[in-house]
């Protein structure tokens, strides 16, 4: 579970940084690039995050080739579908997460956004979107 967790963590990052490009809000049909059992999982915008996170973390001093990013952009693609299935399997299941996990994540979470600052209809939909992903990491702490 160790590797396994560490890339959760990532791609769960990944995800964050995607809500604030605008990721998670309605895309057009060209702009979902992964389905996973019919669902729309994955966006550009979220897969594009995922890497540009994940490339500052690994390639911070050198540059990286169109090979490299070719390949990074399948296992950013291929970390995002494992997460969806992941939380699919864990419900499927009956798994439930701790309260007090999700609830430290929220808080984590929100620390990261100036949410007081925001104009009242964005910010509930900010609150929203914190609340569901922090459900969905303490499931996947949870398994």
């Amino acid at each position: 579970m160790g590797r396994c967790s560490f890339r959760l963590k990532g791609a769960f990052c990944s995800l964050l940084l995607a809500l604030l490009s605008g990721g998670v809000w309605a895309q057009s049909p060209e702009d979902v690039i992964a389905r996973v059992n019919g669902a729309e999982v994955v966006t550009r915008a979220e897969l594009d995050t995922a890497v540009y996170v994940a490339a500052r973390q690994r390639f911070y001093h050198g540059r990286m080739d169109d090979q490299r990013l070719q390949a990074l952009r399948a296992e950013m693609l291929g970390s995002l579908i494992d997460r969806v299935l992941l939380l699919e399997e864990a419900r499927a299941r009956g798994i439930k997460a701790s309260v007090k996990v999700e609830e430290r994540l929220y808080r984590r979470l929100r620390r990261g956004y100036n949410v007081q600052a925001m104009p009242a209809d964005h910010r509930r939909e900010i609150e929203k979107e914190l609340r569901r992903r922090a459900a969905e990491q303490a499931l996947l702490e949870a398994v």
